[in-house]
């Protein structure tokens, strides 16, 4: 059986050169714009020309991340670069907006189309709704298991790619806007400020760094992961450094190709830690592991234990290492309190052995504390001065008296064949093979290095060396030539319609509901329709509670749950009334009549509304736009999230188990988290057999006294979200967007309620 595809990551061309040097099948970068790693330099046109060159010289695939969500407003900006980046040569797209998708698919056919990671994709539907759409490949969602991947590759046809090394995010990717949120910088638009990464207090505890993830690291595991039948293993690290793309990708090479010994891949796994590591690695939710996938300590690279300080004398600190030492290496001391003292080491601090320094004394090192090294400049060196990688090519010469001199170059699949000057006739003897050999072998400062050089005379020959040297390098060149050239493409002229909105009658107040006490509520004051949550409510009494709305003449339906891999909702539980769905893999489970997509399956475009429209009877614009951008994309027909905690999170991992204790229950249960400036987030904790938190803005969403800004919308439905509320406080948030459908804009604001994105977008 075949490996795999190895895709490593390029911020830019340095990183690149590294990656192919290091033994990868294809690379991913982004454009300057349009692509979820914002930090990185990425690629103007003209690099990308000279990347996708560089790339098809050494058999390597390119694909373009264009993996953010694409403002209205900026449609004809993107399809505009789309044109340009396509014209390039790239091989594929990882896309995540599916109006972007569905414009690529549309305009240029020839490029394959993946689905991001940001699609959230974690069960096979997911995956039949992406391949029913034409895509080639799924990116899936890093939270699945050996076993869930497994049942996914039998279900699938399309090909399968899976991250095997790299950052982790705390929340299911594509579901976080905790950046958007806190600072309006949209993580699904590449602006991600992480605050995943910073400490959070959970009850009477000291804050902690509750969502920090370490690093997953798979090399011991990637047997496994290849037998599960995926097609591509995805390196993370589109912001990390070229030393580091060569070291892990060189690593991961080595292990797909050989069977390394348990000392081997130990060691491969510390270098890679020395690169970058948060407290060690985890396998990420490939296993089932008792050890965190946590650091709460620190969010930072904090490089590997190398000694001590054992002794302290005249001013001066003693460090004795358990590995040698290097200039340029850094250091820093595990003082009892953060921030850490660090220290650059020349040659001057190094003794003779090599395994220990001496450096000058700072305030609160003493005798014992543990030394760690940040940056091992031996290995760095060792990972940035690689040899650009050459191709094996075949020259063939067919050198006879009185013809033009021939010469063919064949790399893999490619052949070209140059025609020379006349071969002369000796005037002595013929000219040696091996003169010939030595002029043709000379293919240094090319791609080339030559694999077999075959040489085929007749008569007495001459040829001067200058011209077989002229035919050497034109032969290479045509030959570099034919393997970078793009197959020409017709291209279909950008079509941009005018909005057409569908007209609707008023407006349609909806209720999202997690308890008993928001149903009655939602009854008394008879709301126009409710969804009954699948997470809070068993399914026997979500079916008495139908029966309760249709007889109190209230419409109703079933939201269903956040995170499930299982495969079929229809098969499971074939529920006859509407279903608000959040995930693409839910749409195809039920009649579009009955589909209702909520906030989760994101809409910031015409093109993506179009499209899911086709699935649905109604979406949800996003949440991240603001009422100005929600007038250029939404109908009658769709929703707004008009009162509420907005879920800004979903995540396999739990942050009662992190900051306080795991409860080891099943159900459901709130807990409130406390970010460093004292502000409140609400997490639901979903315990059981499949756990998962939810985590929300710890105060609500309001806007029952703009609703002229809510009806600007074009919306013709307005949903609350009901979460902790009591009877009461569902019962007055009800008749206040009661009034505010009939223009009584006459509630103000309560105390510590935001305004979302409304007045100001995301960036």
């Amino acid at each position: 059986m075949s490996h795999p595809e190895l895709l490593s990551p390029a911020g830019n061309m340095e990183c690149l050169k590294s990656a192919v040097a290091a033994g990868c099948n294809a690379v991913y970068f982004g454009g300057t714009r349009f692509n979820a790693r914002h930090g990185a330099s990425g690629f103007d046109i003209a690099s990308m020309k000279e990347a996708v060159h560089y790339t098809r010289l050494h058999n390597v695939k390119t694909l373009l991340t264009v993996n953010t969500l694409v403002k209205e407003t900026e449609w004809k900006d993107f399809a505009v670069s789309m044109e340009q980046m396509a014209e390039t040569g790239i091989d594929g797209v990882i896309v995540q907006d599916l109006g972007v998708a569905d414009h690529i698919r549309r305009h240029y056919p020839w490029i394959a189309l993946h689905g991001s990671t940001q699609m959230s994709v974690h069960a096979p539907d997911g995956v039949r709704f992406l391949e029913d759409l034409g895509f080639q490949r799924v990116v899936l969602a890093r939270e699945l298991s050996l076993e869930d991947v497994r049942r996914i590759r039998e279900c699938s046809k399309i090909e399968l790619e899976v991250f095997i090394h790299g950052a982790m995010c705390y929340s299911v990717s594509g579901q976080c806007l905790m950046s958007s949120f806190i600072g309006g910088r949209s993580g699904n638009r590449g602006m991600c400020a992480q605050p995943c990464r910073l400490a959070y207090r959970a009850g009477d505890r000291k804050p902690a760094y509750l969502m920090d993830m370490k690093d997953m690291c798979t090399l011991d595991i990637l047997p496994e992961i290849v037998s599960c039948g995926v097609d591509s293993l995805k390196i993370e690290g589109r912001l990390k450094s070229p030393e580091y793309v060569y070291g892990v990708t060189s690593g991961y090479r080595a292990a797909l190709d050989h069977m390394l010994s348990e000392e081997t891949l130990a060691e491969s796994k510390q270098e890679m830690a020395q690169l970058f590591n948060r407290g060690g690695f985890s396998r990420g939710y490939w296993v089932k592991a008792k050890d965190s996938m946590i650091e709460a300590e620190s969010p930072k690279h904090q490089g590997l234990r190398i000694g001590k300080v054992s002794e302290i004398r005249g001013g001066r600190i003693y460090i004795a290492s358990d590995t040698p030492l290097h200039a340029q290496d850094v250091l820093e001391i595990r003082t009892e309190k953060a921030p850490f003292p660090s220290y650059q080491l020349q040659e001057r601090n190094l003794t003779d052995d090599g395994c220990s320094a001496w450096i000058t004394l700072e305030r609160n090192v003493r005798k014992g504390l543990e030394v760690y090294r940040l940056i091992d400049s031996a290995l760095v060196g060792r990972f940035s001065n690689y040899e650009s990688p050459q191709r094996p090519v075949i020259l063939s010469a067919d050198l006879t008296e009185g013809r033009q001199a021939r010469l063919t170059a064949s790399c893999g699949d490619t052949t070209v064949t140059i025609e020379g000057s006349v071969v002369e006739t000796a005037l002595e003897h013929s000219m040696e093979e091996a003169a010939i050999r030595r002029s043709l072998i000379k293919t240094g400062g090319t791609p080339f290095v030559p694999e077999d050089i075959r040489i085929r005379t007749e008569g007495s020959i001459f040829i001067p060396v200058s011209a077989l040297n002229e035919l050497r390098r034109k032969a290479l060149t045509a030959l570099e030539d034919a393997l970078c050239q793009r197959e020409q493409r017709p291209y279909d002229p950008l079509r941009l319609g005018s909005l057409q909105k569908e007209s609707g009658a008023g407006v349609r107040l909806e209720a999202v509901l997690s308890t008993e006490e928001q149903w009655s509520a939602a009854m008394e004051l008879k709301i126009d329709h409710v969804w009954f949550r699948r997470e809070r409510f068993s399914r026997q009494r979500i079916v008495e509670l139908i029966g309760e709305a249709h007889a109190a003449g209230i419409s109703c339906g079933v939201s269903l749950p956040y995170f499930d891999v299982r495969e079929t909702w229809q098969q499971e539980e074939p529920w006859e009334v509407p279903v608000l769905v959040h995930g693409l893999g839910q749409t195809t489970a039920f009649p579009a009549e009955h589909v209702f997509c909520d906030m989760q399956i994101p809409v910031m475009n015409r093109a993506a509304a179009d499209l899911i429209h086709g699935y649905a009877d109604s979406l949800t614009l996003s949440v991240e736009s603001s009422a100005e951008e929600l007038s250029l994309v939404g109908e009658n027909r769709d929703a707004i999230i008009a009162y509420g905690k907005i879920p800004v999170m979903t995540t396999r991992q739990c942050l009662q188990k992190e900051g306080l204790k795991c409860l080891h229950g099943s159900g459901s249960r709130i807990l409130e988290i406390r970010d460093r400036k004292d502000e409140p987030w609400t997490a639901e904790l979903h315990c059981g057999k499949s756990c998962y938190n939810m985590l929300y803005t710890g105060h609500p969403l309001w806007m029952a006294d703009r609703s002229k800004v809510l009806k600007k919308t074009g919306a013709g439905i307005w949903r609350l979200l009901f979460l902790d509320e009591d009877l009461a406080q569902t019962q007055s948030v009800i008749r206040s967007y009661q009034e505010a459908v009939k223009g009584h804009s006459v509630y103000d604001a309560p105390d510590h309620s935001i305004r979302g994105h409304f007045f100001k977008p995301c960036l």
